[in-house]
């Protein structure tokens, strides 16, 4: 049970158990999870691994990339490391 909101997260529930959940007086809402698929995420072409993008004001992102040098980006690429093999995942409800 979840204190604030007063909720429950059933895993597997079988018709009877709902239809008894659904009897209580105090439940006015039930709501089934979705199901969502999965995706392989999208490759990079090796290429922007190898010209990294710049945060100069000339560059086709403009002055956007501003944080990258603040955040010494430059010296990490630098020494070799572009963040292949890392994924990154946000999920915000």
């Amino acid at each position: 049970m979840l204190w604030i909101t007063n909720q429950l997260s059933i895993k597997s529930a079988s018709a009877a158990l709902i239809a008894e959940i659904t009897a209580v007086d105090e439940v006015t809402e039930i709501d089934f999870d979705s199901k969502h698929k999965i995706t392989e995420p999208v490759k990079e072409p090796e290429d922007n691994l190898k010209n990294p993008p710049s945060s100069s004001k000339n560059s086709k992102y403009g002055q956007l990339t501003y944080g990258i040098e603040a955040i010494s980006v430059p010296e990490v690429w630098s020494q070799g490391y572009y963040g292949q093999g890392i994924v990154v995942v946000i999920i915000d409800m």
